[in-house]
């Protein structure tokens, strides 16, 4: 995103999305600890709080990147062998057992005192972590390196996805 360009987004700008920074879940925990709080908690943002475009808009401002999204529907990606979540983070495609990933109730955790940062809030202290700390570093360390989508593959799967990957 960074480098701007054209940019593969991953199935439908507004399909929701769950997630929960780091910070949130950690303050939330020890909350609930000093109030004895226990039990079973879904603690990820609500369902209907971030879409795709949202979390990707977020990382475009946030790296001032004048990038241009071109929406691929899940099918065609899975037929071209994308890895859901391994090459594309958060994108899981909309079918079967997938589509209940991202509509998890969360109002348990809420109801106790849970809260959620914006998706430009998480993805901007991401993006400062990450500017901090050279890449190379980081992909050998995660070991993700050759499970990242690379930019050579990204621009070819937007090449033969036609016009560019747009579809929408």
């Amino acid at each position: 995103m960074r480098d701007g360009g054209d940019v593969l987004a991953p199935g439908r700008p507004g399909r929701q999305v769950q997630f929960v920074d780091a910070r949130d879940l950690a303050a939330w925990m020890l909350d609930c600890a000093e109030r004895g709080l226990g039990g079973t908690y879904n603690v990820v943002c609500p369902p209907g709080r971030a879409t795709m475009a949202d979390v990707l808009g977020a990382c475009r401002r946030v790296t001032a990147s004048a990038a241009k999204l071109h929406w691929v529907e899940d099918e065609w990606l899975l037929r071209a062998g994308v890895e859901p979540w391994t090459e594309l983070p958060l994108w899981l495609p909309e079918r079967g057992d997938d589509t209940v990933l991202y509509n998890v109730d969360a109002a348990r955790a809420v109801a106790t005192g849970a809260t959620f940062r914006s998706p430009d809030s998480t993805v901007a202290d991401t993006w400062a972590w990450l500017s901090a700390v050279p890449f190379e570093s980081l992909a050998s360390a995660a070991g993700q390196r050759k499970r990242w989508l690379t930019r050579a593959k990204e621009k070819r799967l937007l090449s033969e996805s036609g016009s560019g990957g747009a579809r929408r």
